[in-house]
């Protein structure tokens, strides 16, 4: 994701209050970085197999943090910065309305084949 209009402490300020409800077990892959297009940061997850977390479409677990623990930052980061900027490989966010306007679409979009089709939600590995 790249995030504009805002700073790494918003973004680790913002991953510190949703990580009370995922038991800190949401991360960022690497340190957030400032690059030309904004600060990059990929959330991921500590334990695979646990809340926060979500499989592949194939059932595989991996670092892949879920749908749900996105929503949840990205809605924390807009309540420090509303006017943040936000782009994901789904969407671009402008801001706090316009990410509640959006976001449920994503929740909609097949992640998975044509033949076996699934959405980001029915992925999502809870406790």
């Amino acid at each position: 994701m790249y995030f504009r209009k805002c700073e790494i402490f918003h973004l680790e300020s913002a991953l510190h209050h949703i990580n009370a409800e995922y038991k800190d077990n949401i991360i960022f892959q690497n340190k957030p970085e400032k690059t030309s297009h904004g600060i990059k940061a990929t959330l991921r997850v500590r334990d695979s197999h646990a809340y926060g977390a979500r499989t592949s479409w194939q059932g595989r677990h991996g670092p892949y943090a879920s749908w749900e623990a996105h929503r949840d930052f990205i809605r924390a980061l807009f309540k420090l910065v509303p006017n943040a900027s936000v782009k994901t490989g789904m969407a671009l966010y402008r801001g706090n309305e316009d990410f509640e306007a959006k976001f449920q679409e994503t929740a909609s979009k097949n992640v998975g084949s044509q033949i076996q089709p699934c959405t980001m939600p029915e992925l999502s590995v809870y406790p």
